[in-house]
């Protein structure tokens, strides 16, 4: 009796530290990205406004209009760290652009700011690259 209880007792134990493990891992996973070479961070990005340049980073959300299609990398808006932007003229080159939310991406190009924010606008899908 004595050893099943104590074998209930460190399963359960187990099973609490697995679910710290995962929260803690969830709380940090989009954070946490481990840049290729050649790549800069999205919190990065605004340093390097003009420059041809890879922005990498975890896509917290995907806002499709009738005029334009927002990436936001590293938060949602408005607090993201870094966009790509197509507009609606382009969008039929990236069709499956709705399934990158939640997915560590490259996004390569020129970047500007748009009021106070990093942007690199989008014209073909070889500017995108999944991780």
């Amino acid at each position: 009796m004595k050893k099943t209880r104590l074998a209930a007792l460190v399963l359960l134990g187990c099973a609490v530290l697995v679910g710290i493990v995962r929260l803690t891992f969830r709380a940090h996973h989009s954070e946490a990205v481990v840049l290729r070479p050649g790549t800069i961070a999205a919190q990065d990005a605004a340093a390097h406004i003009g420059q041809a340049i890879t922005v990498e980073g975890i896509v917290s959300e995907v806002h499709v209009s009738t005029r334009v299609t927002f990436i936001d990398v590293g938060g949602r808006y408005p607090n993201e760290k870094f966009t790509g932007v197509i507009f609606s003229d382009d969008y039929g080159a990236f069709p499956e652009v709705t399934k990158l939310q939640g997915r560590t991406i490259d996004i390569s190009g020129t970047i500007r700011l748009y009021g106070a924010r990093p942007e690199i606008v989008l014209k073909s899908a070889n500017q995108i690259r999944r991780r």
